[in-house]
């Protein structure tokens, strides 16, 4: 269990750069991975088994294989969290590529390279770049091509933003009782 952290230049060779969980229980609240590398899920990798409970974090320029979160046959749940600028170096998603069960909800997956996820994600109420055909999003989902992006703590503010400069457009969220606890 891990809360308000920071995992910033971590290096793995094979499998998750700052997190490696092969059967059992991760939990994140409020943490950001920066710059991390590994074969597998830059940032995080579960397989296994593992079960990723993700609440109100943020990726960013992390770099692997496939993903800079890879889940490789656990099941994640990422509510409210921010994938941005991540890179997937041969095959998958930038920000996410899963052979598990994974929920995105509530979330941001901008600029992840050619594609933010791939495999069995399920995506609700989010707002991301671009998907692979195997991604399944519900209506209130927004697709569209971004430029940049705000993430706001709730130190900073209880909302997380996307804001597209070639059309002004702005999406924002408030965040739960529960994470601005």
């Amino acid at each position: 269990y891990l809360k308000n952290c920071n995992l910033i230049h971590n290096n793995s060779g094979a499998a998750g750069g700052a997190i490696y969980s092969d059967g059992g229980s991760v939990k994140l609240l409020n943490c950001a991975f920066k710059e991390n590398t590994s074969g597998y899920g830059g940032a995080v990798c579960i397989k296994g088994g593992a079960v990723l409970d993700m609440l109100n974090c943020t990726l960013f320029s992390n770099t692997s294989n496939s993903g800079a979160l890879y889940n490789g046959g656990g099941e994640a749940n990422i509510i409210y969290s921010t994938f941005n600028g991540n890179t997937a170096k041969s095959s998958g998603g930038g920000a996410i590529t899963s052979l598990g069960k994974t929920k995105l909800v509530g979330s941001i997956a901008s600029l992840n390279g050619d594609t933010d996820l791939d495999g069995n994600v399920s995506v609700y109420g989010s707002y991301i770049t671009n998907s692979s055909d195997n991604v399944t999003a519900d209506t209130s989902t927004v697709t569209d091509s971004g430029n940049r992006i705000f993430s706001c703590t709730p130190n900073n503010g209880s909302y997380w933003y996307f804001y597209n400069t070639s059309d002004k457009a702005s999406y924002k969220t408030a965040l739960s009782t529960l994470i601005k606890e």
